[in-house]
């Protein structure tokens, strides 16, 4: 893998993507939230609110209407969208490719409840897009369906996606680690493509 110094994450605008951040229907499922995937989504979030980043949070259209809430402590501003994505990415949704159309330069931070779908798929159709993309790596989750054995599933999602998406940790994106810290990976392709 590549590394890119810490002082590249500064030199376009970002835009925070929160995926599909609510509570699991199923009581087993909530238990198995991990406490440190709050507290570091709950940091980018605090962190970005208070660097003036957009904040936009995607969910998926089935999720949509009763029962559905926010992980506690993860919750939308009134200012911040509200989209819902009909397919795996949030690409799907025609208002989130609308907001990335607006902001072309800007680079995709994402957070989100489920990784191997779509934390990742998202993150590559914005390479596909020519956009930079940075997933956090410690504030995205794995499902408990998606975790059955699937051991190492991160070194393997790291390998295979590191060429087009960033991974950074919570402490790199805050700024609160050393200054030797690298992000691994990839990030938009030379040329722009069209969304």
């Amino acid at each position: 893998m590549s590394g890119r110094p810490v002082s590249l994450l500064g030199a376009r605008p970002r835009l925070l993507l929160c995926l599909d951040l609510l509570t699991p229907p199923s009581a087993s499922d909530v238990e198995a939230v991990s406490p440190v995937f709050v507290a570091n989504c709950r940091r980018v979030l605090d962190h970005a609110r208070g660097a003036g980043w957009p904040v936009v949070h995607v969910h998926a259209a089935a999720s949509f209407g009763a029962g559905a809430r926010a992980i506690d402590g993860l919750e939308l501003l009134p200012s911040e969208p509200l989209y819902h994505r009909l397919g795996v990415s949030a690409f799907s949704s025609p208002e989130f490719r609308g907001l990335v159309r607006a902001n072309p330069q800007a680079e995709l931070i994402i957070v989100g409840a489920s990784l191997d779908s779509t934390c990742l798929a998202t993150a590559l159709a914005a390479f596909d897009r020519g956009m930079a993309a940075a997933l956090v790596s410690d504030a995205v989750s794995v499902s408990p369906k998606e975790r059955e054995g699937l051991d190492g599933l991160e070194q393997i999602v790291r390998a295979l996606a590191a060429p087009f998406v960033r991974f950074v940790s919570t402490d790199v994106l805050v700024g609160r680690a050393r200054k030797f810290a690298v992000i691994d990976g990839g990030g938009a392709p030379k040329a722009r493509v069209a969304p």
